[in-house]
């Protein structure tokens, strides 16, 4: 019995009996779209741009439109995890990058997919580059939102703790904080900037 292959061009894929000349996938196809043919998919480049916005020009930011993590830009790649969309870009655009450095903005703006604004360099130059461009914030002691004392408390337990007659345990819920903390304040490896 000789087979007679699918009627779609470059299909060598046999037809299957009363399915209109066409093999198993491209009548299944057709089944549910009325085209035997399937639609192009765009590469994963063609999707990349398909969420830039180039609109403000060649040295204007090109903001990411589709997913954000962190404020960065974010795009699936087959079946892969998502990536970040400006290391990605970076690869297919300029170049591998290189070992041990990250893809860093000169605009300070995360979703910026424009080249002319991205640069490599080391965890040290983004940290570097942060302290240049004021964007590092030190927040020490009572300043940080985390924190549960200010500094004035920290001194009394300091000053309550040397002037004797107190514990650590006797300490702590005075302050609504740990024996452990308390530890580490009287010992200075906690508030280390508080006198």
């Amino acid at each position: 019995m000789t087979t007679v292959p699918c009627k779609v061009d470059d299909c060598e894929r046999p037809t299957k009996g009363g399915a209109r000349g066409w093999c198993g996938y491209h009548y299944r196809q057709w089944w549910r779209t009325g085209d035997p043919i399937p639609p192009q998919q765009p590469t994963p480049l063609e999707r990349y741009w398909g969420y830039v916005d180039t609109s403000g020009g060649p040295d204007a930011c090109w903001p990411w439109t589709g997913h954000l993590r962190y404020g960065y830009g974010q795009i699936r790649i087959g079946n892969r995890q998502q990536v970040a969309a400006h290391r990605w870009g970076y690869e297919q655009r300029v170049g591998p990058i290189p070992e041990g450095h990250g893809i860093l903005h000169r605009c300070d703006n995360p979703p910026c997919q424009n080249d002319r604004h991205w640069f490599t360099g080391t965890q040290a130059d983004n940290n570097a580059d942060k302290m240049q461009k004021g964007r590092q914030r030190n927040l020490r002691g009572g300043q940080h939102p985390n924190a549960q004392l200010s500094e004035e408390q920290v001194r009394a337990i300091r000053q309550s703790h040397a002037a004797g007659g107190i514990t650590y345990g006797e300490l702590a819920p005075l302050f609504g904080i740990s024996k452990s903390l308390v530890s580490q304040i009287v010992a200075r490896t906690a508030w280390k900037h508080v006198d």
